[in-house]
């Protein structure tokens, strides 16, 4: 673990180390006893890594500063985690590059599709958007890299593949991974406290679905 400086009311511990399940709920536990320390006003937690804010007015940074050198973990989870299932329409105008996620790896639509989905993945952190959550353990033989060209509009619900990373895409917004389906469901709200149900710790199923002319055709 390291622990340094991040500007003049922050510091930064990082754990070198590759993102795994285990280090996501090391996170938590650390994000959870870096609330209970006096003057800390924000702790985010990232792929391998802690961002503490503190108020920069009333707060002694050398006492967090110590705090956080000084806490060891007890091996126990900050918090239960849940377990979301989330439905997903493959392919088509939904899907855009998924034959050409098929194509790269040799495979087929269907077989993308079952090595997709029915499987949990866990929520390393949230970022780049409101609700956008990195998902971990994507099959190897699904890891594809990114578009050479990131869309302009990627639109809300996207299920996509970038690199070895699996995710959705909670509102329209710019983007470089493969659209392989999109998703029906709500995942934020902003009016809502908080305006994301989920959170780093939880896990993700992907569920395939079908419009209902599919189900005729």
């Amino acid at each position: 673990m390291e622990l340094y400086s991040y500007g003049d009311h922050a510091a930064m511990i990082a754990f070198n180390q590759p993102a795994h399940v285990e280090l996501t709920h090391l996170l938590l536990q650390l994000q959870s006893y870096a609330w209970q320390i006096p003057g800390v006003i924000n702790a985010l937690v990232g792929y391998t890594t802690i961002l503490v804010e503190w108020d920069p007015v009333s707060a002694d940074p050398e006492l967090i500063m110590k705090n956080l050198r000084d806490w060891q973990s007890d091996g126990k989870k900050s918090r239960s985690t849940r377990h979301w299932q989330v439905p997903v329409f493959y392919g088509g105008s939904d899907g855009p590059d998924l034959n050409h996620v098929a194509s790269y790896h040799h495979i087929t639509p269907r077989e993308v599709i079952a090595l997709h989905s029915h499987r949990p993945y866990p929520i390393y952190c949230l970022g780049f958007s409101l609700g956008f959550a990195y998902l971990g353990d994507l099959p190897a033989v699904l890891h594809t890299p990114r578009r050479a060209s990131p869309r302009i509009r990627v639109p809300k619900g996207s299920v996509a593949i970038g690199g070895h990373q699996t995710g959705i895409y909670p509102s329209d917004s710019p983007g470089g991974w493969h659209i392989i389906g999109r998703t029906p469901i709500r995942l934020t709200d902003p009016m809502q406290d908080p305006p994301v149900s989920y959170a780093p710790g939880d896990t993700i199923e992907f569920v395939p679905i079908q419009r209902p002319q599919d189900l005729n055709s």
